[in-house]
């Protein structure tokens, strides 16, 4: 297992960030991506402290391996968060951004 470099706390808000961002998020982005299976990919990383050989065989085809940089999104999510866990990147950098919230719950139309 890679050796992790955040405290358990800052495991642990970094998967309640994750949790609050999915339900704030747009779930696509203008590409089309599914950012909700991107967030549950790097919370799953970072929870169970995934290793990279281990995101590697889960995420990549074995064409996928022999390429320097595949174009997989759910790996390279599953990397950066590997990353957080390593120290090299900031929450901030891993969180999607927000929808205005009057779109998350708007508001209920009433009849008078």
């Amino acid at each position: 297992m890679d050796k992790i470099y955040r405290t358990a706390d800052e495991v642990k808000d970094m998967l309640e960030q994750l949790a609050s961002n999915k339900l704030l998020c747009f779930p696509f982005d203008a590409f089309g991506s599914d950012n909700v299976a991107k967030i549950d990919t790097m919370r799953d990383v970072i929870q169970m402290n995934r290793s990279e050989a281990w995101i590697n065989s889960k995420f990549l085809t074995d064409q996928e391996l022999l390429l320097n940089e595949p174009d997989n999104e759910l790996w390279q999510v599953a990397l950066d968060a590997r990353s957080w866990l390593n120290g090299k990147f900031e929450v901030s950098d891993l969180l999607f951004p927000e929808r205005p919230t009057s779109d998350v719950h708007p508001a209920k139309k009433t009849n008078t």
